[in-house]
């Protein structure tokens, strides 16, 4: 059988809702400079998640499905999370108190996001690709930079 996407993937997921987490605890204690240490972490790991789906899983699952619906909601997905991953950032260091509100809407919506995407794709393209394919596409996961 061997290595997983969706294995993978839902771990890069977790780890990426732990800097959510901790962004919010720290504008919570109102430790703004900690807040924005994880959130620019998040911020990095999360653009980079970002890009190795569409570059990378997204191509694999069209060339195998024969099928792009699904990865143009996703893309659309992707978009609106860009625009709020800027909206956060710039709520971190701009005047007034929105930080907490932008950053949990982002989480929410990451949330519903990564949900489907484990749900569905994930295990659907661990299906379509046999296990050299899948081994290949997740070495080229962990190589992405």
């Amino acid at each position: 059988q061997g290595p997983q996407v969706h294995e993978t993937l839902a771990w890069d997921h977790a780890r990426l809702d732990e800097l959510q987490r901790a962004t919010l605890a720290a504008i919570a204690a109102v430790d703004l400079p900690e807040a924005r240490r994880h959130f620019a972490l998040f911020e990095r790991r999360l653009n980079r998640h970002i890009h190795f789906e569409e570059d990378l899983l997204f191509p694999a699952f069209e060339r195998k499905a024969r099928h792009e619906g699904a990865t143009r909601a996703m893309r659309s997905e992707h978009r609106e999370i860009r625009m709020m991953l800027e909206r956060a950032a710039r709520s971190l260091y701009g005047p007034g108190s929105e930080a907490e509100s932008a950053c949990r809407s982002l989480h929410s919506v990451l949330e519903q996001h990564d949900f489907n995407e484990e749900a569905t794709f994930y295990d659907v393209l661990d299906r379509l690709l046999d296990p050299s394919e899948r081994a290949a596409l997740i070495e080229s996961i962990q190589a992405f930079a």
